[in-house]
């Protein structure tokens, strides 16, 4: 059983983390072999302040990376691209991620 939906939600979730966690670790492992040795106040701070909004940003992930929610970001993205801009609600033909040959 394929879904895209779980890799989108994957991809964006690991991303997130990287990029809030990533230069935190690596001043961390720079310190531990004394690459650095003192680190200003503000650095620190900011790195912190980085790390706590991961944790903030995580509710508003799984908002909206809901199944439902990619189902309608996807119609309005493919009823632009097909010239439909007026309100992006169309038969409900592309209203699926998944074709019905995965399921």
């Amino acid at each position: 059983y394929y879904d895209i939906h779980v890799n989108i939600f994957l991809m964006t979730s690991v991303t997130f983390y990287v990029l809030c966690w990533g230069p935190f670790l690596v001043d961390i492992l720079l310190r531990s072999v004394n690459v650095v040795s003192s680190c200003t106040g503000r650095l620190e701070l900011w790195l912190v302040r980085l790390v706590d909004f991961k944790s903030n940003l995580n509710p508003w992930l799984y908002v909206i990376l809901r199944k439902e929610n990619l189902r309608r970001i996807v119609r309005k993205f493919r009823s632009c691209r097909a010239g439909n801009i007026q309100d992006g609600e169309g038969d409900g033909e592309n209203d699926r991620l998944v074709s019905d040959t995965h399921m």
